[in-house]
């Protein structure tokens, strides 16, 4: 199965919708992203600037996963890209 996500937002907003969506998902897509999920909160939570609270970022991520006839897991990948920017979102 597989998932995928994309926010552009404030740090903490974003990181708080990445929660969320999980509430959105089901079955083996759930439990994969469930697993990359506070991995990717975390990472989101490295994007800060007390100094600019401007500051936005965008955060691109997807996976996939493989179970063999017996739900062995036997293949799996995460790919995350973040990036930073500021502006004013309107």
């Amino acid at each position: 199965m597989s998932w995928s996500v994309e926010f552009f937002g404030k740090p903490k907003a974003v990181a708080k919708a990445i929660s969320e969506h999980s509430e959105n998902l089901e079955g083996q897509s759930k439990e994969e992203y469930d697993n990359a999920l506070p991995h990717l909160v975390g990472l989101v939570a490295q994007n800060f600037s007390p100094i600019n609270p401007e500051k936005i970022i965008r955060i691109m991520a997807h996976g996939h996963g493989t179970k063999n006839d017996t739900g062995e897991i036997v293949d799996r990948d995460c790919v995350v890209a973040i990036e930073t920017t500021y502006g004013l979102v309107v």
